[in-house]
């Protein structure tokens, strides 16, 4: 390993195991639906296994590492190449999809939709959060006077579109359409 591979950004763990640290752009925000940079600390465990102490979305590497060092972190060796950084961001979407699906909750009546599902017909929907990719897609199930979020997920594309209403179909038992665009209302 070269000299310059070696970055003092990052704390040290306090059993002073070596933390790792890699960043690449591209990623997409699921706060903020924009692809930007997604950078992690790690270090390993006993099996050689990654342990993500910390994980940060910027603008550039440098608000990746500006946001590592008001964290506090000191050092860290820099790992190049895409292959680590990308297996941790596809585990953490894993996570966050899964969080998505299963979180389930009332809406609150006196929500900017109010007057919109005072007219709704009791039943299921499909509502996205804006008209162009990515885009927060969920599904609805009104009963009575009553609105429940489901599930949740992120769409990308039209084929995540397809996999959630095929998924949402599958656990409630139901026959939602497949929409031919991501046009879902």
């Amino acid at each position: 390993m070269k000299q310059h591979d070696v970055v003092r950004f990052m704390k040290q763990p306090a059993d002073l195991q070596v933390a790792h640290f890699s960043c690449a752009p591209g990623y997409l925000d699921i706060y903020s639906l924009r692809y930007r940079w997604f950078g992690a600390v790690w270090t390993l465990n006993e099996q050689n296994q990654r342990v993500v102490s910390g994980y940060w979305f910027g603008n550039n590497r440098e608000d990746v590492v500006e946001q590592a060092l008001h964290e506090g972190w000191n050092s860290f060796i820099e790992v190049a190449g895409e292959s680590s950084i990308k297996s941790i961001y596809e585990t953490f979407r894993r996570r966050q999809q899964e969080i998505d699906w299963h979180k389930r909750s009332l809406l609150i009546n006196k929500s900017l939709f109010s007057k919109v599902w005072k007219t709704a017909k009791s039943g299921w929907y499909i509502i996205k959060s804006r008209d162009h990719f990515p885009f927060y897609i969920s599904s609805v199930k009104k009963k009575g006077h009553l609105v429940y979020l489901e599930h949740a997920d992120i769409c990308e594309n039209e084929a995540e579109i397809r996999s959630f209403i095929n998924k949402v179909n599958e656990e409630h038992q139901i026959k939602l359409p497949i929409a031919a665009s991501c046009d879902i209302e």
